[in-house]
């Protein structure tokens, strides 16, 4: 009898062991993003985790939206692809980052009226399902997908810390009290010296030195058209790595 019981109470406190050992156990990494579907427009996100990810500690999430007629499939699947790029080809020494990329309702692209609910919800699921550090959300996007990141971010600087910019500029529907409620963001704008959208960014540059914009970085590439190369990614990764360390 007594042995009997020496035997549960070893099987107990294992058990219990076994327990809080758990609890910063590293997730399961998939090799392919995860689709998660939206109920705001219909549309769908998907996400990918960092390398290493333990439910214990909290990580920063930075969520890419596609340019005007391509999809988030490709962002994060593409040998191209923005997030497909940060393991197999940019040379960064880590990227604590969960990734996340939208889909646009319309294939013309993101829009206020279509997607921005959308994006918000998208946010809350990451933040229900994984441990997301509610100051450290960033928006990361190109073309249209730009527009409207710069767009969100300045409309709702309670839920991001930062945006990226590119190949894009600031829409210009936006008030003077909400560009002034917003300078406290992290800003990262770049595009080329041959982009068609150039003046777009060039306005945007002006208006958020002038608020001004405490944390503005702009970069003009010479002889770049429409387009983000791996040197650019390279460059905003590191920027949203810098920015995502700094208290």
């Amino acid at each position: 009898m007594r042995n009997l019981l020496t035997i549960a109470i070893v099987v107990t406190l294992f058990a219990l062991w076994s327990v809080r050992a758990d609890d910063g156990k590293k997730e399961d990494q998939p090799d392919q993003p995860v689709s998660v579907a939206l109920k705001a427009n219909g549309s769908n996100f998907l996400y990918l985790l960092p390398d290493g990810y333990a439910a214990k500690k909290k990580w920063p999430l930075v969520i890419h939206l596609h340019g005007n007629g391509d999809r988030a499939d490709n962002t994060m699947k593409s040998r191209n692809g923005i997030a497909a790029t940060v393991r197999q080809q940019l040379k960064l020494a880590r990227v604590n980052f969960i990734q996340v990329a939208v889909n646009a309702k319309s294939k013309k692209g993101f829009s206020h009226a279509n997607d921005e609910k959308a994006l918000l919800e998208s946010i809350d699921t990451m933040k229900a399902k994984f441990n997301v550090d509610p100051k450290n959300v960033f928006l990361f996007g190109f073309s249209g997908g730009g527009f409207f990141a710069a767009s969100e971010a300045v409309t709702h600087p309670e839920t991001f810390k930062g945006v990226a910019v590119c190949g894009a500029g600031m829409p210009g529907n936006l008030s003077k009290d909400q560009l002034e409620a917003a300078k406290e963001l992290e800003v990262f704008l770049l595009i080329g010296d041959r982009d068609p959208h150039l003046p777009f960014g060039q306005h945007m540059r002006d208006l958020f030195k002038k608020v001004p914009f405490k944390h503005f970085s702009y970069h003009e590439i010479k002889g770049q058209g429409h387009t983000v190369t791996l040197a650019d990614r390279q460059h905003v990764w590191e920027w949203l790595t810098e920015v995502a360390e700094r208290k």
